[in-house]
């Protein structure tokens, strides 16, 4: 528990996230309880800062100085000596680099046994060799190459397929003489690869080894003037050699970056909001073009946004950013830091110039990107907090967000255009129906068509839920779905599919781990609400304070009524008076 807490420290940390990080899919039934024995546990042995270790919304943060942990110093190093060399003072970088290697004694997390002690061991254990790598090309760039080899044998003794380090160990065996061990260790290097993984090396190897035999004068030591010195100058093992056969070619300095998906099939309607967002494209925009898109979960704004992207790919020469920020799914949600590095990479930025912190990270992408027509689409983002280090900040390009909050933040700051996707009218339900059944068997009983659009309300979720359920079981008529749907306790559970990954009840599950209890609460008691419609002062009185009977309904009432607005598990139909969709409110009044 602790050491998950400081790899994410001074940051939220829910206890869904908690329970996932320790139990991933087989947590016990007393997860809960157990999370809730160790914080207190924590709590008494971190006396007496047991104050940093606070509960927040439903999680925990435990706030932490630089200087108190040894990965935030490491990383914090790292980043530094990566903004000198980037800045040509790699004489001031070295010594960071070495400073930060000193913290690490054995492996990362040692002894901690959790599911989420893989990822997290394998992240900084990347991180590490960034370090090593970057350390060893300003070593040679500077001469030491003679220095350099016991560090990088040891290296490579204890990771014996790690290509990059074999590489930079090869050239500097090279520039101390010995030819024959550079070869040698390319050989041995290609001898695991094939014998142990059965791959090929990549053709930085084999450019090497041939470089290596001929004596090429690429592999030579730089001069020694401190102004051209820096890794760039030492590592002939990739980059400068590749050079030789990149020279002026665009796409090996620029990449065109395809990541967005394919649309997903079946898509229908929308006319509307894809006109919408074909606007934004007149190009005179003189700010950043930012499009949120908002809707209840399962309305479609993942399938809107491909859709278009897929449409307008030709707008957006420089290329396409596509990140699933995961804000309301089972996974945990991505860190924005984590989401510029894959971005950074994907613009074909070396691994050795992207910082690591967030700050630096968020000013190298905005300088990439500028004055690039470049689409940046961030699919379930949580909130405006998760987004706003991963906006371009450009005129040039455009940025869509999804998300089931309506992220009213981000659209008082950036002057975002928020669409809100509605759900399907009845012709657009039978339409997204007939997409995956095929027009025949709806056509044969058009009544039960209509009937079971009516019970999926409209929400293209539960309408291709029963349009694959219609298609992969040929022994249920449609007339014999409607009657299985038409019982309210069982609708729920009719509009799933096998894994739970397809769930009307599992997608609004996900949605109501944002609500606090209060909050919780006030939305339960609201779904066993009798009528169409609620007024405030009914919601205040279903509460449990009689004052709001009188007309005074509570902030908390109010606070609460706004909170599930936003994420669209309520709708204010007019002013005090609230509804719910169908299907939330059945979700909410399950025992």
């Amino acid at each position: 528990m602790l050491a998950y807490l400081l790899l994410h420290a001074n940051r939220r940390v829910s206890t869904k996230q908690l329970i996932d990080a320790l139990w991933a899919n087989e947590p016990p039934r007393t997860a809960r309880a157990q999370v809730h024995t160790a914080i207190s546990a924590l709590r008494a042995a971190l006396l007496p800062v047991a104050g940093r270790l606070s509960s927040e919304m439903s999680g925990y943060r435990l706030q932490t100085a630089l200087e108190e942990v040894d990965v935030s110093i490491f990383q914090a190093r790292l980043s530094a000596a990566q903004r000198l060399v980037t800045g040509r003072q790699p004489e001031l970088a070295a010594p960071l680099l070495r400073e930060a290697l000193a913290l690490w004694r054995g492996d990362a997390l040692a002894g901690v046994d959790a599911p989420f002690a893989v990822a997290a061991r394998n992240c900084l254990e990347e991180q590490r060799f960034v370090a090593h790598e970057l350390l060893a090309d300003l070593d040679l760039a500077a001469g030491r190459h003679v220095e350099l080899i016991p560090r990088l044998t040891a290296l490579l003794n204890d990771y014996p397929a790690r290509e990059a380090v074999a590489q930079r160990l090869a050239v500097a065996l090279y520039r101390g003489g010995r030819q024959a061990d550079a070869l040698a260790v390319l050989r041995r290097l290609r001898s695991t690869l094939v014998s142990e993984y059965g791959l090929e090396p990549g053709p930085p190897l084999a450019d090497l080894e041939a470089a290596l035999l001929r004596q090429d004068p690429v592999l030579d030591p730089p001069p020694q003037q401190p102004a051209a010195s820096g890794p760039a100058a030492a590592a002939p093992t990739s980059a400068r050699l590749e050079s030789q056969h990149a020279a002026g070619d665009s796409d090996f300095t620029h990449p065109r970056p395809a990541q967005c998906p394919d649309r997903i099939a079946g898509f229908i309607g929308r006319a509307g909001e894809l006109a919408t967002l074909d606007r934004l494209l007149d190009g005179h925009a003189q700010t950043a073009r930012l499009a949120v898109v908002t809707g209840p979960a399962g309305v479609g704004k993942t399938a809107l946004v491909l859709e278009w992207a897929n449409r307008q790919g030709g707008s957006f020469p420089d290329g396409q950013l596509y990140a699933d920020l995961h804000g309301f799914d089972t996974q945990d949600t991505e860190c924005p830091a984590r989401i510029l590095q894959h971005f950074l990479t994907a613009l074909g930025i070396p691994d050795h110039r992207i910082p690591l912190d967030l700050t630096h990270c968020q000013a190298l992408f905005r300088s990439s990107v500028a004055g690039r027509k470049i689409l940046v689409v961030l699919d379930n983002a949580s909130d405006f907090e998760q987004v706003r280090p991963l906006l371009p900040g450009s005129a040039t390009g455009l940025t869509l967000v999804t998300s089931r909050d309506r992220l009213d933040g981000l659209i008082a700051e950036t002057g975002a255009m928020p669409l809100p996707l509605p759900m399907f009218t009845p012709d657009e339900s039978i339409e997204a129906l007939n997409q995956i059944t095929g027009p025949e068997r709806l056509a044969a009983a058009p009544e039960s068509a209509c009937e079971l659009a009516q019970l999926c309300g409209g929400l293209p979720l539960a309408l291709r839920i029963s349009a694959v359920r219609l298609a992969v079981e040929p022994a249920t008529s449609v007339a014999e779905l409607v009657a299985e749907l038409a019982q309210t306790e069982d609708r729920l559970v009719g509009l799933s599919l096998p894994g739970n990954q397809h769930s009307v009840a599992g997608a609004l599950e996900q949605t109501c781990r944002r609500l606090t209890a209060e909050q919780a609460r006030l939305f339960r008691l609201l779904g066993s609400h009798p009528g169409p419609w609620i007024s405030l002062a009914a919601a205040e009185a279903l509460a449990g304070d009689g004052r709001a009977l009188r007309g005074s309904a509570s902030e908390q009432v109010r606070q609460s009524l706004r909170i599930l607005e936003s994420l669209h598990l309520v709708e204010q139909v007019k002013r005090d008076q609230y509804t719910m969709h169908p299907l939330v409110r059945l979700y909410a009044g399950r025992p």
